[in-house]
């Protein structure tokens, strides 16, 4: 989702490519931004895609097992609305 965003926002404003990996990682913090601090170097160099996959490399499989993990972990307390929501 975040790829998508930020897709949509560098087209939305017409930046060039070459410059969106440099202009989102003004934007890191937390541990984005400590991952950031230890690969910078080599992602001065890198496209948009090679950048998003090493993104998606480091955060993208644990995001995504934290989220199954909370789905199985789902158990009806009240009623049918209130477990929907």
């Amino acid at each position: 989702m975040w790829v998508s965003r930020c897709e949509n926002y560098f087209e939305l404003y017409n930046l060039d490519p070459d410059v969106w990996v440099m202009f989102s990682m003004m934007h890191f913090k937390g541990a984005a931004g400590r991952w950031l601090q230890y690969v910078e170097k080599r992602l001065r160099s890198v496209s948009w895609g090679e950048f998003t996959k090493l993104l998606l490399d480091c955060f993208g499989r644990e995001q995504q097992e934290i989220l199954i993990r909370q789905l199985f972990h789902m158990r009806q307390a009240g009623s049918v609305s209130d477990y929907v929501k």
